[in-house]
């Protein structure tokens, strides 16, 4: 956009441009992510998802929040072992399952690496907001 037309713009036009610009990159990058979410299924190859896995799994079984490992901070591990038992309750009441260890393995990987794609695609709009405040809008806005 050139300068003259810039002028012609109201402050409004500005921001819904920027708005529809940040909306469309928060977007394409989820869709970016979740085209990928079933990368290696039913083959396990990343070495981080099964320490994961198994550990939310075991804090489900055995109802104890120790979730057995360091290596990555806990709060993860709470998030994915919401997110299994959630998803263990919805296909109970649905008559998919009639305990826990009828869930594939699969549908809490699948799951699991969905909670991934959101919290990833909130990053870059948290990143955004944390340039907001930090620096000019219109720095932030040029960077993007």
């Amino acid at each position: 956009m050139s300068m003259s037309c810039r002028r012609f713009q109201t402050k409004s036009q500005r921001n819904l441009l920027f708005l529809l610009a940040l909306g469309f990159i928060l977007i394409a990058a989820f869709l970016l992510r979740f085209k990928a979410i079933k990368f290696g299924l039913p083959i396990i190859t990343h070495p981080d998802e099964p320490v994961i896995y198994r550990s939310a799994v075991h804090m489900i079984k055995t109802r104890n929040l120790h979730p057995q490992t360091f290596l990555y901070p806990s709060f993860y591990f709470y998030l994915q072992a919401l997110l299994y038992k959630t998803v263990f309750f919805i296909g109970k009441l649905r008559g998919v399952f009639q305990n826990f260890s009828d869930v594939s393995y699969l549908t809490l990987y699948f799951w699991g690496r969905f909670l991934t794609v959101v919290i990833s695609t909130g990053t870059i709009f948290l990143t955004y907001l944390l340039g907001c405040h930090l620096f000019n809008r219109l720095f932030v806005k040029a960077s993007g």
